[in-house]
């Protein structure tokens, strides 16, 4: 089930590599965030549906929207949550290369903060997060491991990414 990579963000090369925004294009990318399509997006603000359609494939070509389709676990069977890798010392990148090829692990990341790599798993029965934790402890490198299982999708809050979407 891993992947394999790691994956950087866009513009991530350049952090001051920014794109601005006008009003119009911070109204689409509200509503495709309230999971409007184009048409609806059209009609609510009362503009051609090919305006819509051209600012949306910028929005995506600059990088700003990511296109990405999400499994719903849960409804497969499978259970979910964050396996957090803390190190002691060695190659940050490699060592999350490692994690990301570990059965079960979706996607890993590498933050600036608590843990130093965090990665999305999915296992069916506790044996198997077993293994995933012990594969994990064998990488040279690594400290310690934790990890938590999601239990409860509390689903998208629009109101944080109108709070988002006002700071652009």
């Amino acid at each position: 089930m891993g992947k394999g990579r790691i994956t950087n963000h866009p513009g991530e090369e350049n952090a001051n590599d920014t794109t601005n925004l006008d009003a119009r294009d911070r109204e689409i990318l509200g509503l495709l965030l309230a999971d409007y399509g184009n048409r609806e997006i059209a009609s609510r603000l009362k503009i051609p549906m090919s305006t819509v359609q051209r600012r949306t494939r910028q929005l995506f070509t600059d990088g700003i929207v990511k296109n990405r389709i999400e499994l719903n676990y849960r409804k497969l069977g499978f259970r979910s949550g964050l396996l957090h890798v803390y190190l002691k010392n060695g190659n940050i990148n490699g060592i999350a290369e490692q994690v990301s090829k570990i059965k079960g692990i979706q996607s890993t990341t590498i933050h600036i903060g608590n843990s130093d790599v965090v990665g999305l798993f999915v296992f069916k029965e506790t044996p198997h997060l077993l293994e995933i934790m012990s594969e994990t402890k064998k990488i040279e490198g690594v400290d310690r491991v934790v990890w938590s299982e999601e239990v409860i999708d509390v689903g998208k809050n629009g109101n944080k990414n109108k709070t988002l979407l006002d700071m652009i």
